[in-house]
């Protein structure tokens, strides 16, 4: 994340339900705690589906480099990180260095 934390962005994050449920899915997967992880799929049926290729992304680097003993808690911990960022850049005003913004910068 960025040094100087934008607390007006991280504001617009949580008012905002999809991307706030799509941290909570990641988070809930990182944590194993697949119950939550299906309440949220069920209030938003398109989550899993928006979150794919970043998750497959996350799946494949960490299989061409080795998964550890807490390989999928690792994967979907590394995909939270990456999405938040998104979310914080996107409601900064800025695009940051995920496959998404770069795609829209190109």
């Amino acid at each position: 994340m960025q040094d100087d934390f934008d607390i007006e962005a991280f504001d617009r994050l949580c008012r905002d339900a999809p991307a706030r449920r799509e941290l909570l899915w990641l988070m809930a997967m990182s944590k194993q705690d697949r119950d939550t992880a299906r309440e949220l799929e069920g209030l938003d049926p398109g989550l899993r589906r928006r979150l794919a290729p970043l998750v497959t992304r996350h799946w494949h680097e960490r299989r061409a480099h080795g998964l550890g003993p807490n390989g999928e808690a690792e994967l979907y911990a590394a995909a939270y990180d990456e999405r938040s960022e998104h979310h914080l850049a996107h409601f900064g005003g800025r695009a940051c260095a995920c496959g998404e913004c770069l795609q829209r910068t190109g």
